[in-house]
């Protein structure tokens, strides 16, 4: 068997077809190649020489934003989670007996459902009472310079009932 050499590397194509002949690029890099260039100018970019300074106060993209969460459980809190990382104040309302999930098992020391506790951090969390007059007052306040709502209340709920009525 006889082999034809088309590259000193790659080699040869193991097949040859009569109406469409291969072709082998040989301007491929041959591996080490450009070891010894990498190692003496390493791989800077040339028009990127200039040093970033560090910051020990990181910029949020989110801060100044104001948004009142009345979600439980796991969904919505967790999105008003990803909200107040990205830096938005986050006033998370419960009603007066909580939110279910703090009952959720694996709990922590303190008794509260560590799943509550690691998408409630970085809230500040109020419990309200929407079925009353003060309730509802208290939560018409938040609102007034709330820039987001997020709500999963259904269309029968007690909650929506108000809302639709106050607004």
């Amino acid at each position: 068997m006889v082999i034809t050499l088309v590259h000193f590397f790659v080699g040869g194509l193991p097949w040859e077809f009569s109406e469409t002949p291969p072709k082998i690029d040989t301007s491929i890099p041959v591996p080490g190649g450009d070891t010894e260039r990498a190692m003496n100018k390493g791989f800077a970019n040339k028009a990127k020489d200039g040093v970033k300074e560090q910051s020990d106060s990181p910029v949020y993209p989110l801060k100044g934003i104001k948004v009142v969460d009345t979600t439980q459980g796991y969904t919505g809190p967790y999105l008003s989670f990803m909200l107040a990382e990205a830096g938005a104040e986050i006033i998370k309302v419960e009603p007066i007996e909580g939110d279910w999930s703090k009952k959720l098992s694996p709990q922590t020391d303190k008794g509260i459902s560590a799943l509550y506790q690691s998408f409630n951090r970085n809230k500040t969390i109020t419990q309200i009472d929407l079925q009353t007059d003060e309730g509802q007052s208290k939560f018409e306040s938040l609102l007034e310079d709330a820039d987001i709502l997020i709500e999963e209340w259904t269309s029968e709920s007690p909650e929506s009932t108000i809302m639709l009525m106050t607004h």
